[in-house]
Formats: C-alpha cells, sequence, structure tokens
C-alpha cells in the first residue's frame, strides 16, 4: 500500500513560518523560498512604486503598496510581489489580515506581514 504523504499548504501554515529574512511564498499549496532581492532590483521596484503612486493619487485611482505585503490569492496561494496596485473601485473589497507580532533586534514589536490583501474572491 502507498500513502500519500505530500501536505498541501494554507495559508495558516503560512504565519507560523519563521521570520528569518527569506521571502516565503505558498503557490497551490507548495512552498517556494526565494532569496532577498539584490540592490539593483530594489532601485527598479523603488522607482517604478514611486511613478505608480503618483499616477494613482491623482485623481485618487486606487492604491500601491510595496513589498513586504501578503497577497492572498486562495487559501492555499499566498504571494509577495514587489508593487501591489488596488483599484479603487476594489479597494472595499480587500480584506486587511495583520501578521503575527515580532520582537526586532532594537527591542521594538512589529509586525512581520504588515497587511495582508485577501483577492482570492476575484478569482470566481
Amino acid at each position: 500500500m502507498v500513502r500519500d504523504l505530500s501536505v498541501k499548504l494554507t495559508y495558516q501554515d503560512y504565519v507560523a513560518l519563521p521570520d528569518d529574512g527569506r521571502r516565503y511564498e505558498i503557490h497551490d499549496g507548495e512552498l517556494s523560498v526565494t532569496p532577498a532581492a539584490g540592490i539593483s532590483h530594489q532601485e527598479v521596484s523603488r522607482r517604478l512604486f514611486r511613478a505608480l503612486d503618483r499616477h494613482v493619487q491623482d485623481p485618487a485611482r486606487g492604491a500601491v503598496w510595496f513589498a513586504p505585503v501578503d497577497v492572498i490569492l486562495a487559501d492555499d496561494t499566498i504571494v509577495q510581489p514587489d508593487i501591489v496596485y488596488v483599484a479603487r473601485d476594489r479597494l472595499r473589497a480587500v480584506m486587511g489580515r495583520a501578521g503575527p507580532s515580532r520582537r526586532t533586534p532594537w527591542g521594538r514589536t512589529a509586525t512581520r506581514w504588515p497587511c495582508g490583501l485577501d483577492v482570492s474572491f476575484l478569482r470566481h
């Protein structure tokens, strides 16, 4: 008899992951771990965020956030894109989820994932 030992991870598993500086994502229940982005990637991301943020603010077209922010596409698919845009008409539908609080090296308490955007309803 062969047993299926595969485990499908969910958002509950995601919030329990260690705060070790790695970038964790879950894609269709499978864990993905990537290193932090390099300096040139960060520079491009910063410039793109600034341009998008200026465009979105005038006249209030929605909201733009930069990483780290959890985007919950489904209970088994959680990603951390570099930049997230949500149109104004979708802002009320997006639910915020606060992540667990962590102690920083400076003694302050910080939330590892300051915001989770549950957009799983958009897939249907």
